[in-house]
């Protein structure tokens, strides 16, 4: 019965890591730049960081050597569902985020730490925007 219970847990746990896109969009809710990411990130112990600001680019990599990208955009989508969204999440600054799935269990901390610092909400960049990974401004990124 054990065996079963394990086969089970470990195939539910594929499922979900299968979810988890490489796909995401940072949606902020301040005028934010590449720099202010990379500010809210400087504090974050295990990672290492480069930015490349004319570009709107920061690349944040993990301890398993995989990394998050964050590319600056227009807040523009280029369709009317896609910017409905964005207005109601009171977008003022938009990032492309792409991730390795496989690192999910690393990136959804870092995704937090950059909430903490700066409002908004990570979203996937998939036909309805989920999955979410929402978290609560605790103080403002200085830089």
């Amino acid at each position: 019965m054990k065996n079963k219970s394990k086969l089970k847990k470990i195939k539910e746990k594929k499922t979900t890591i299968a979810k988890f896109p490489s796909q995401w969009l940072f949606v902020a809710k301040e005028e934010v730049t590449a720099r202010d990411v990379k500010n809210a990130l400087d504090d974050y112990v295990g990672i290492e960081l480069e930015i490349w600001e004319a570009a709107g680019i920061v690349e944040v990599v993990l301890s398993d050597g995989r990394s998050i990208d964050f590319e600056q955009t227009e807040v523009d989508l280029h369709d009317a569902y896609s910017n409905e969204f964005l207005a109601k999440q009171q977008a003022k600054a938009l990032f492309y985020v792409t991730i390795h799935p496989d690192s999910a269990d690393l990136v959804t901390p870092v995704m937090q730490h950059v909430l903490g610092k700066i409002a908004g909400v990570f979203c996937g960049d998939t036909d309805d925007f989920s999955p979410f990974v929402r978290g609560e401004k605790k103080e403002k990124a200085t830089g």
